[in-house]
């Protein structure tokens, strides 16, 4: 079995509560890391962190029920984190993006623009903001972008959310290469079809919208897969694993498809 040396490690991540966010949160704690995780729904977070301390006995796992609104409300997490562990080692953003857009272009309010940056753009940058300064002066410290395949393929119905996930893997890219000097590592993970809660609601609306059933969409959206299947929350989460382990310490300002071979891209 590889030893990913993770085992007392501290990780914060943002958007653990399900999803990618919950299938890392188990991944982490199955190999021994400490954790906090941020969520807004306050019931699921706190049976999610419930039931997850009760499988994982070996460790402390804080659940912090708040949005990422405020660069306050961000920074009151990292002191949190210092109070009760006094490290971090490891970052986690794995915040909801956009929904899909039905309208044209020029018929876009100006609200569903400001949403999107305020929610997840924002998100990511204060998260990352408050944690820079302690992992340089830690002199160590990983953190992983949990993003999305728009961010390199354009689509008109995913246009909002695409533009966001560019930003991130740009400002990731940037970070990696003036803090790479401070041994701070910043990858980025671009997700394909992945079954997790906002992938039943893509299936769900197209469904409605279609007049066919949601199996038959699954068919069809498998079908544009090369390998024939929708992934899983875990297998984004061994990936996660990976990026912030040992086992890829000359790895910074990647971006890595996990997609099942969907995406048309080379680079």
């Amino acid at each position: 079995m590889m030893d990913l040396k993770l085992n007392g490690k501290v990780a914060i991540i943002a958007g653990g509560s399900s999803g990618i966010g919950a299938a890392t949160a188990k991944a982490l704690a199955a190999e021994g890391c400490n954790l906090i995780i941020i969520a807004r729904n306050e019931y699921r977070l706190n049976s999610f962190c419930m039931q997850l301390a009760k499988d994982y006995s070996g460790v402390t796992i804080y659940p912090f029920n708040s949005s990422l609104n405020t660069q306050d409300l961000v920074n009151l997490v990292v002191s949190f984190c210092l109070r009760k562990f006094e490290s971090l080692d490891i970052l986690i953003n794995c915040i909801s993006g956009a929904d899909f857009i039905d309208q044209p272009f020029e018929l876009m309010p100006e609200e569903t623009w400001s949403n999107a940056f305020n929610g997840k753009f924002t998100g990511y940058i204060k998260m990352i903001s408050a944690t820079l300064p302690l992992m340089k002066q830690q002199g160590s410290g990983c953190i992983v972008n949990i993003v999305g395949l728009t961010a390199k393929e354009p689509s008109a119905a995913l246009m909002v959310p695409g533009i966001i996930n560019a930003g991130l893997v740009n400002m990731a890219k940037s970070i990696a290469n003036e803090y790479g000097k401070h041994n701070i590592r910043i990858n980025t993970i671009n997700p394909g079809y992945i079954n997790t809660p906002r992938f039943d609601k893509f299936i769900t609306k197209t469904s409605s919208a279609t007049k066919t059933s949601a199996s038959e969409i699954i068919e069809q959206v498998a079908q544009k897969v090369p390998l024939g299947k929708i992934g899983l929350p875990e297998d984004v989460a061994n990936l996660v694993l990976f990026l912030v382990s040992e086992r890829s310490s000359y790895i910074t300002g990647t971006c890595v498809n996990i997609d099942g071979g969907l995406s048309k891209s080379i680079f």
